[in-house]
Order: C-alpha cells, then sequence, then structure tokens
C-alpha cells in the first residue's frame, strides 16, 4: 500500500494525471460501448483517454524534472493541454475539471479545502461554457462529485476525494432515468463514468487504497425484458487497481515507459465475457432535429476573450447543438458544435478570433437512413480577379469572381469557398495567391467540408485559357484536367514598369524603365513601351503559337496601341489570331497569352 498524502504536490498532482491516463486507457473501449449520448459514435472512451493524455504529455515536456515546480504551475500546464489537446464533449468537460484545479490550487499545495474548491470551480466553468446543459450526463456526475465534495463530513484530503467518488456514483446511478435515451439503451453515461475513473484514481494516489469497481456494460434488454434503468450496471470483471505507480515518461503509443501500472483488460470481448449481452441504441439524439448530415466541428481559438466566447457561444446555439466554449485561463479557447452546417460555425469564431486546428468530423454517413444523394451535381468555378473590367470578362464566361487588390489574402479566398452553395468548386487563383498559401485555404476548406479544387493558373491569361475549355457537363476529374491542361499549354508574359534598381536575367533596370516578362522571369529592358511590348511579344511567340491574347490593365492609355501591335503580328508573325481585351489590373500594364 502507498503512503496516504495529506496533500497533492506537484508530483503527486503529476502521479494523479499519469494515473488518470492508465485508469482510462484501461477501460477505453468499456466506456466507448456506453456512448449513445448525443451521438452514438462509441468514441468517448478514446476522446477521454485522448485528451487527458494530451495533459499529461504537456505536463511531463514543460515541468519535467520537477525541482522548484509548484503545484499550481504543474495544474496550469495540465490543464493548458488538456484545452488544446480535448477531443469531443466529454474530453472539453475534461478539461475544465484539470481547469478548475489550477485555479483552486493556487496558493499551495491541494488538500481537501482545495479538492471541494476545484470541483465546484470546475462545475461552475463547464456551466458557464455550455448553451444548455443537459441533465443525465457527465455534468450531472460532476454536480454530484461537487455537491458530496462540499457536504464531507470530514476536511481531509482522503474523506474529501471519497466523498466526490461516492456522490459521482450516485449520480451516474441516476443518469439513465434522467435521461431516455440511456434508459432506452440500458446504460449509463459513458462521460460519466470516465469522470468516475478519473476520482477513483485520485483516490487510489491519495490513500494507496486499489479501487475495486465493476465495469459498466450495457443491459441485456432483450433478455431479461427488465425496464429499470438502474440495471445498467453488470457486476463480475475484476477490479482495476493502480498501486505500484510510477513516474514515468510518455511513449508514442500512450503507455508509459517504466509504468508498473496493469493495463486491464478493457476490450469489447472482455466486456462480452461478463454475461450482459452490449446493446446500445444508434439513435442519433440532439436537442433539435433535421434530416441534414451533421457535423462534429471542433477547432481552438486564439485573439480572444470572455466576452467574445460568450458571444461566440450564443451564435453556435443558433446554428447547432452540444456547444462549448472553454478557456484555459490564458486566452486560448477551445470550441465544440455539432451543425449541419460547418462553414458558418468556423465563419462564427473567425469573428470572435482567429480559428486554427480545426477538425470536423461528419456524422450523417454513419446514421441509419443515409442514402447519398443522386441529384446532379452542381459546379461552380471561382476566379480572382484583379480590375473591374477583368471581372466583368470572367463573369460573362460563367465564372463566379472574387474580387481582390494587388494581392489575395488567404482568408478572403477560404470565405469565398465557404459561400458558395455549389457541390464543387474549382479555383482559378490566376497568380494573385502565393502557393503555400493556396495549399493552406486547401487543406482548411476541405477539414471544413467544402473541398476545393485548385487549378494551376499563374496569370489572368491563363485563367482565361482554362475557362475556355470547361464543361460543365463532364466528369469532375475530366474538367478539371482539361482545364488544368489549357493552362498548361498557355505561355504567359506581361510588361510592366520598374519601379526601383534591380538586376534581372536582361540586366539592370532603372525605375521608369518598361519591362517585358515571361513568366516571373524579365527578359526585355527598354525605355519605351511599345518597343518593350513589342520584342516580347517577338520572344513568346518565337516558340510558336496561333492565338496571341492581350489584357490591357489600367495603366494602358495608349489608343493607337491595337493598331500597332496588329499591323506588327500581320507583318511579322501571319497566321496568328490577336484578341485583345480591357482587364483593368493595376499592376501589369499588359498580361500576354500564348496558345
Amino acid at each position: 500500500m502507498l503512503e496516504v498524502v495529506e496533500a497533492l504536490d506537484a508530483r503527486a498532482l503529476m502521479r494523479w494525471a499519469h494515473a488518470c491516463v492508465a485508469g482510462l486507457e484501461a477501460r477505453r473501449e468499456e466506456i466507448n460501448v456506453l456512448n449513445v449520448f448525443p451521438i452514438a459514435d462509441s468514441d468517448t472512451g478514446t476522446n477521454l483517454h485522448f485528451t487527458m493524455r494530451a495533459a499529461y504529455e504537456k505536463a511531463y515536456a514543460d515541468c519535467v524534472p520537477l525541482d522548484g515546480m509548484s503545484t499550481h504551475e504543474v495544474a496550469v500546464v495540465l490543464a493548458r493541454g488538456a484545452v488544446a489537446g480535448a477531443r469531443g464533449n466529454s474530453g472539453v468537460i475534461l478539461s475544465q475539471v484539470l481547469r478548475g484545479v489550477a485555479d483552486a490550487a493556487l496558493d499551495g499545495s491541494i488538500d481537501g479545502r482545495v479538492l471541494r474548491n476545484a470541483l465546484t470551480g470546475a462545475l461552475a466553468l463547464v456551466g458557464q461554457s455550455m448553451s444548455n446543459v443537459v441533465e443525465g450526463t457527465v455534468v450531472t456526475v460532476l454536480r454530484g462529485a461537487a455537491t458530496a465534495a462540499r457536504d464531507a463530513a470530514e476536511d481531509d484530503l482522503a474523506s474529501v476525494a471519497r466523498a466526490a467518488v461516492s456522490g459521482a456514483v450516485e449520480a451516474l446511478d441516476r443518469t439513465p432515468s434522467q435521461l431516455s435515451v440511456l434508459g432506452q439503451a440500458g446504460v449509463v453515461d459513458a462521460g460519466g463514468v470516465g469522470l468516475l475513473i478519473i476520482l477513483d484514481a485520485l483516490v487510489e494516489v491519495v490513500t494507496g487504497e486499489p479501487t475495486r469497481r465493476p465495469r459498466f456494460t450495457a443491459r441485456a434488454m432483450a433478455r431479461t425484458g427488465s425496464e429499470d434503468p438502474s440495471a445498467a450496471l453488470s457486476v463480475g470483471s475484476a477490479p482495476t487497481a493502480l498501486g505500484g505507480m510510477m513516474l514515468a515518461e510518455p511513449s508514442g503509443n500512450g503507455h508509459r515507459a517504466g509504468s508498473t501500472i496493469p493495463s486491464g483488460d478493457g476490450s469489447a470481448s472482455a466486456l462480452a465475457g461478463h454475461g450482459a449481452e452490449c446493446v446500445h441504441s444508434t439513435e442519433h439524439v440532439h436537442e433539435y432535429a433535421t434530416g441534414d448530415v451533421e457535423y462534429e466541428i471542433m477547432y481552438l481559438l486564439r485573439g480572444c476573450d470572455d466576452a467574445a466566447a460568450a458571444v461566440l457561444r450564443e451564435e453556435l446555439s443558433d446554428l447547432g447543438d452540444s456547444v462549448i466554449v472553454v478557456g484555459d485561463g490564458s486566452g486560448a479557447f477551445t470550441v465544440h458544435v455539432h451543425s449541419t452546417d460547418p462553414g458558418a460555425a468556423v465563419e462564427a469564431g473567425i469573428a470572435a478570433g482567429v480559428p486554427y486546428d480545426i477538425r470536423i468530423t461528419a456524422f450523417g454517413a454513419d446514421q441509419q437512413g443515409f442514402t447519398p444523394s443522386t441529384a446532379p451535381r452542381v459546379r461552380e468555378i471561382l476566379a480572382i480577379v484583379n480590375g473591374d473590367a477583368g471581372a466583368e470578362l470572367f463573369r460573362s464566361e460563367g465564372a463566379s469572381v472574387l474580387a481582390c487588390g494587388y494581392e489575395c489574402t488567404p482568408q478572403e479566398l477560404l470565405d469565398a469557398v465557404l459561400a458558395t452553395t455549389a457541390d464543387e468548386v474549382f479555383v482559378l487563383p490566376n497568380g494573385f495567391i502565393r502557393p503555400e498559401e493556396l495549399v493552406a485555404v486547401s487543406t482548411q476548406a476541405r477539414q471544413l467540408g467544402h473541398p476545393a479544387v485548385l487549378l494551376p493558373t499563374a496569370s489572368l491569361v491563363q485563367g482565361l485559357a482554362a475557362l475556355a475549355v470547361h464543361d460543365p457537363h463532364r466528369a469532375a476529374s475530366d474538367d478539371s484536367y482539361a482545364m488544368a491542361a489549357a493552362a498548361a499549354a498557355t505561355r504567359w508574359g506581361s510588361v510592366r514598369r520598374a519601379h526601383e534598381k534591380a538586376l534581372s536575367l536582361a540586366g539592370a533596370c532603372e525605375p521608369g524603365d518598361y519591362l517585358g516578362l515571361v513568366g516571373h522571369e524579365v527578359l526585355v529592358i527598354k525605355d519605351g513601351f511599345l518597343p518593350a511590348t513589342l520584342h516580347i511579344v517577338d520572344l513568346m511567340l518565337g516558340a510558336g503559337g496561333e492565338l496571341l491574347t492581350i489584357l490591357r490593365g489600367a495603366a494602358q492609355t495608349n489608343d493607337t496601341f491595337a493598331e500597332q501591335l496588329e499591323d506588327h503580328i500581320n507583318k511579322n508573325h501571319p497566321g496568328v489570331d490577336l484578341m485583345i481585351y480591357e482587364s483593368g489590373q493595376d499592376e501589369d500594364i499588359l498580361q500576354i497569352g500564348v496558345e
């Protein structure tokens, strides 16, 4: 038996965190089987284990060795790690339990009084973070633990911890009668079981006494016909003991190297061996009902304060349910919501701060009655364009337009993609966003359930070439290939004015010089616009071509330019067709395309 701990110092707190990880890992599948609310997706045990492991690994990385570390400092790091690594409803709530511990441990180690305050504070944090508290869930179990700890007859840590466990057990036993879906499935709340395992681990670290508790399984409804929700508790499994624990370095698979904690058998087959049929409902339970495919949306948020978080919570409540917005006390927040509109859920976060680490999970395909749509898919071409005339040119060819300045920001493009209502979105970047930012937008859009096909158009003329071969009746893969091939087959160049001294492949240029570029390379330097234009056109047509496309920018005001260029082409490049359009772009005097 371990020595009784009067108060948790930094090392004892880390032992508790370690024991929580081990306990949740050992009984992960047991908890998963019980998971029917709010989504019957059998992942509550996995989410709790993932969240607690993230907290422990963050504390191990930042705090070990623990020399000089206070209990409060370690608790704060555990809370931050849990908030950043939270998964699912249950994981987010667990993060607030750890934050409650951190907030209560300001003055030193964790004794009975501090534990009371920690559980009470955690309950308040969870209540503030949720748009709607549903009874019969882990919140109910947390309230039972906090109330019992507050009313404990003795003030020592062991007595308060034991009282908290007793209160949690009593509250957990009542959950099937409080939430109908639990009673129908014959289970207690899965998240509540996870919280009980965490409190059991605390009692064992404090008292040194191994926890002996039967496993929770689904009631064998078909065999017994029992309507008593309390029948959800099935006795007969071996107890889980956490004695002999030692602080260990995290390993990659979630086990702790050097730990003498027995893992136990938490597999589904072990549960079935206790004579209870593990039956649970597959009903998708929500506070509102729709026929649409729904998503779990989670993301981290920075640059947000408590007031903005409260506004975000209200906005998300209008978009879905299971809304939780929690902070780690240092300005970082985790956001969780179930909704049919993941794009709007993330956009709400953008208004409150800066979302990152966005995770979208679709529930619909796993729900009963879900069938893929057989309606024709709608495809939209989204072109990034600079210049009013250019925007009208792309619109006239059937594209939607994102008007931008010299450079489009990633957020502008992401917002435009999310705003589309088409089933398929093809993006023509046209050189107005950097490639690395384009990839980031693509990744984020895909995570948000709005995947977009990014076509390799580095200029407006390449974008027009791709748009010219677009066929909405083709399969998306065939259409995107044809458009990409047309863009790649279009050599492009430009004529610009030099703004400063520079050295190029064509030599040194001075401010005011006219530059002829092929792609991004300067190949012509002239002191006049027309000589520079004719020279770069000759270079580009020297490699062959049948069509020369010119887009006139805002700075091109030469009234006789078109006639002069047409005459030059007729004399020097017979057989080449010339097309000239107004575009109004700011940077290039001309854009040139050769096909």
